[in-house]
């Protein structure tokens, strides 16, 4: 480096250039995989498998389906579950896919499910069906609101939200 380089670089009328590599420029252009991972949602969560979670349907969030069928194996290398682990499927649901999903429904902006997909009733669960929507109005609202809220107490929330939510889908009223 040249002194005359120093110099010129803090002139007062000194600019700075930049570029974005040519390679770079035709990936973007022809992705179809665009939103905005909101760093605010990611930082609230607690576990990786919904940090995770919410980053997969971020990126799938503004293309023309809203519904896509993903192999289980590839899932788990998606969500972040190791190998060797949570190999049955209820533990898998119980521990991993359930919390993710209720952490992703209550603090982000788009809700998300996830359906298990078997040949048959008895069948080996063979895929997952995930399932997307951005939210809007009161279900938007809420989110915010407990985004804001402290995380102390969260857990002790979401968990009388899921106790909630559970009443509701099997007896068909809130008890």
């Amino acid at each position: 480096m040249r002194s005359s380089d120093a110099y010129d670089r803090d002139a007062p009328g000194a600019t700075v250039e930049f570029g974005i590599p040519k390679r770079l420029r035709l990936i973007l252009a022809r992705s179809s995989r665009w939103d905005r991972v909101r760093c605010e949602v990611g930082c609230a969560m607690s576990s990786k498998n919904a940090v995770a979670l919410y980053e997969m349907v971020c990126l799938r969030a503004n293309l023309a389906r809203s519904i896509e069928k993903i192999d289980l194996q590839k899932f788990r290398r998606l969500v972040g579950v190791p190998p060797n682990v949570y190999e049955r499927c209820d533990n898998l649901m119980r521990f991993v896919i359930r919390p993710a999903i209720l952490e992703v429904n209550v603090l982000s902006d788009i809700g998300v499910d996830i359906h298990l997909v078997r040949s048959h009733s008895r069948a080996p669960i063979t895929a997952v069906e995930l399932c997307w929507g951005k939210k809007t109005g009161d279900e938007f609202r809420a989110s915010i609101e407990e985004r804001n809220r402290g995380k102390i107490g969260r857990k002790a929330r979401l968990k009388a939200l899921a106790e909630t939510k559970s009443l509701t889908s099997s007896t068909g009223e809130l008890v």
